[in-house]
């Protein structure tokens, strides 16, 4: 945009300093046209000019044509270099009025570059801003991820350690159930071993007994037979 205005300015100088050239020759070209010529460079015979003179033979003469001839040239200059004036005025005018424009167009442009730049800054602002909350959210999900893995491998502990002492407390029961069962098996075969002794003495006793009773027999029948010998013998 700057370069177009700065091309469209350059194209108006140009034009402005083309016109105010040819305002300067036209004026040249009108001066050189209306002055008279110079003394070396007249034809023909020079003669006095006939003075118009009313009747009677008096009034002033009307003097000198060459003064109004000068005063009409210097007319004429005055009006070239007024023109020519106005146009140089005009031309700075308009490289004022051009350079006023482009510095507005540059100024346009900056402020646009500035308004682009500060867009560019808020957008990058809001990218970091976007990307860190983004961080600090994968950031606690991850610390949520690991809270929650934490919390599982504690349950899973917990979880073990119940179970081991869980199998802990059924094997000590197991072995209190095995004890009490060997403890079991110890006082039958003890009471089977007291029975079988107690079996055992009543036999013996009672062997002992019968024993004593045979031996008792035995003794009764040797008396009666000694007492019937003694009995024969005194019979005899």
């Amino acid at each position: 945009m700057t370069h177009e205005n700065t091309t469209s300015a350059d194209s108006k100088k140009t034009w402005i300093l083309a016109g105010g050239l040819l305002a300067v020759v036209a004026v040249v070209g009108y001066l050189s046209m209306e002055s008279p010529p110079a003394g070396d460079d007249a034809a023909g015979t020079i003669v006095p000019a006939k003075r118009f003179r009313a009747d009677g033979g008096g009034g002033a003469p009307l003097g000198d044509q060459s003064n109004v001839a000068s005063q009409g040239d210097a007319s004429s200059v005055a009006g070239a270099a007024s023109a020519a004036s106005q146009a140089s005025q005009a031309s700075q005018a308009s490289q004022a009025s051009q350079a006023s424009q482009a510095s507005q167009a540059s100024q346009a442009s900056q402020a646009s570059q500035a308004s682009q730049a500060s867009q560019a800054s808020q957008a990058s602002q809001a990218s970091q801003a976007s990307q860190a909350s983004q961080a600090s959210q994968a950031s606690q999900a991850s610390q949520a991820s690991q809270a929650s893995q934490a919390s599982q491998a504690s349950q899973a502990s917990q979880a073990s350690q119940a179970s081991q002492a869980s199998q802990a407390s059924q094997a000590s029961q197991a072995s209190q159930a095995s004890q009490a069962s060997q403890a079991s098996q110890a006082s039958q075969a003890s009471q089977a071993s007291q029975a079988s002794q107690a079996s055992q003495a009543s036999q013996a006793s009672q062997a002992s007994q019968a024993s004593q009773a045979s031996q008792a027999s035995q003794a009764s029948q040797a008396s009666q037979a000694s007492q019937a010998s003694q009995a024969s013998q005194a019979s005899n």
